[in-house]
């Protein structure tokens, strides 16, 4: 049964470098740096921010999204120095399933945090009761790919024209990893 109490009290997640917290309104101008670069959003699925009120706009859009009870996201904090790198969550909660999404400072890139953060955030997910965690890639990002994988994602295939974006249709490869992988993974 998925445990919804996370609703009630934002889970707040720690790893030996991050802490997983709520996204606050004097995130606004990190985020606004985060989803400005290009390189950033180059398979993200949404526009590059030209304009600091999106930065306002998203953090009240995953405010609403949480107290609806429809998704959950974190900010990615550095515990040394208290600096935001990026967000994750769980983008979608349907039943005991949800499809993750998650976003890195290009200057935080290959250092591992990324892995480690959605280490974090599945077995959190798990623990509430979920049993299917997906995520949708555009083909190309060979970094979120990496951190999948690394993590015991299956790729289940490739999903064509699934997502309009900037005028254009794009693919999207589906991945997916389910409570029992994770069981076997520690039986093994």
């Amino acid at each position: 049964m998925l445990d919804l109490s996370m609703f009630e009290t934002f889970p707040i997640l720690e790893t030996e470098r991050l802490i997983l917290r709520e996204i606050q309104a004097t995130d606004a101008p990190a985020i606004y740096k985060l989803f400005s670069n290009p390189e950033v959003t180059r398979y993200h699925g949404t526009s590059t921010f030209q304009d600091p009120e999106q930065a306002d706009d998203f953090v009240h859009f995953v405010q609403a999204r949480y107290q609806q009870k429809g998704g959950i996201r974190w900010a990615i904090e550095l515990k040394a120095t208290g600096e935001l790198l990026g967000t994750l969550g769980l983008n979608s909660i349907v039943q005991q399933r949800t499809v993750i999404g998650y976003d890195l400072s290009e200057a935080h890139w290959g250092k591992g945090y990324m892995p480690e953060a959605v280490q974090a955030m599945l077995d959190y997910a798990f623990q509430i009761g979920l049993y299917r965690v997906q995520a949708l890639v555009i083909p190309g990002n060979h970094g979120s790919v990496r951190v999948l994988e690394k993590l015991g994602f299956q790729q289940e295939g490739l999903l064509r024209a699934w997502y309009h974006w900037e005028g254009r249709y794009w693919d999207m490869l589906s991945f997916s990893l389910l409570r029992t992988d994770r069981q076997k993974g520690a039986e093994g």
